[in-house]
């Protein structure tokens, strides 16, 4: 999947702008259409290398909890692209973006972080069916009660990292709704698979 190198402007100046290519920029709100509601509210995730590896052994993990539902009275969303940026030298050596549609069970409520694979994750057994990428997914579970509701759609997002580490930011998300209207989600969550060179700039402490 093609990732754009992102522009960042440190300071947001307003919740919802227009960019250059004429979509609605915004941030997680209560007004326009998407939302991405999240299990946690600490704005970050991190997983830590499992010891043991060889010095230049590839690792991997993965994080969820993140569930797209609409937040006005459209009838539906549809996504059409996910990119992020990653500092200079913490870019994964590889990624995957699933969307999982599952039933919540007392063992599977959906998580935030594991570490292994979509395919071979540790100590999980993640159950439901999986979409590859977000393009034509469309949207229909409302945010009132999205997070509550027996059966979910998360999003997944899978990364591959070295002895350097992984750091994605920045995410965002095009869609368009029913009428043709375009508009960018832009969610502020950060993750990182931390290593030498994320933790750099990712605070990489145990508490995260």
């Amino acid at each position: 999947m093609k990732r754009r190198l992102l522009i960042t402007v440190p300071v947001i100046l307003a919740m919802t702008s227009c960019g250059n290519d004429g979509r609605v920029e915004h941030i997680e709100n209560s007004t326009d259409p998407l939302s991405l509601r999240h299990g946690g509210d600490k704005g970050s995730y991190a997983q830590y290398r499992p010891e043991g590896l060889a010095e230049d052994a590839s690792w991997n993990a993965l994080f969820g909890a993140m569930t797209p539902c609409v937040v006005d009275d459209s009838e539906s969303l549809t996504l059409e692209e996910i990119r992020w940026d990653s500092p200079e030298g913490t870019e994964p050596e590889e990624s995957r973006v699933v969307i999982r549609h599952f039933t919540r069970t007392p063992d599977d409520t959906g998580f935030e972080g594991l570490l292994g694979t979509i395919d071979d994750p540790v100590n999980y057994e993640i159950g439901g069916t999986m979409r590859e990428g977000v393009d034509g997914f469309k949207v229909t579970a409302r945010c009132d009660d999205v997070l509550t509701a027996d059966e979910r759609d998360e999003l997944i997002i899978s990364l591959q990292a070295g002895p350097q580490g992984a750091y994605i930011r920045d995410i965002e998300i095009d869609y368009r709704t029913g009428n043709g209207d375009e508009f960018t989600l832009q969610h502020t969550w950060e993750y990182a698979l931390c290593g030498t060179k994320v933790a750099e700039s990712f605070d990489c402490s145990p508490s995260k």
